[in-house]
């Protein structure tokens, strides 16, 4: 495979990378982080996780708002907080 074809492929593969991913249903939300309906009403009533109304009535997510809530609350190991010491 020459050098050329490898860039096309790379700017192919980056492009994909830099697309932004649609927005999330609720239900689609609620699957992602394994809650129910009422749990994310709660947690987007109590503005814990960042949503868009573009219409007034429909609510939607942005995948990386999700991720960031998921991941936001790490628990240490042991094994880690006695490295820290």
């Amino acid at each position: 495979m020459d050098l050329k074809t490898i860039n096309r492929k790379l700017d192919i593969i980056l492009k994909d990378l830099n697309r932004k991913q649609p927005p999330l249903s609720v239900i689609e939300a609620c699957a992602y982080l394994k809650v129910k309906k009422s749990t994310l009403y709660k947690l987007t009533a109590s503005r814990v996780i960042p949503y868009y109304k573009p219409n007034g009535q429909t609510i939607y997510f942005d995948i990386e708002d999700l991720e960031r809530y998921a991941y936001s609350h790490k628990i240490e190991t042991a094994e880690s907080i006695k490295e820290k010491f």
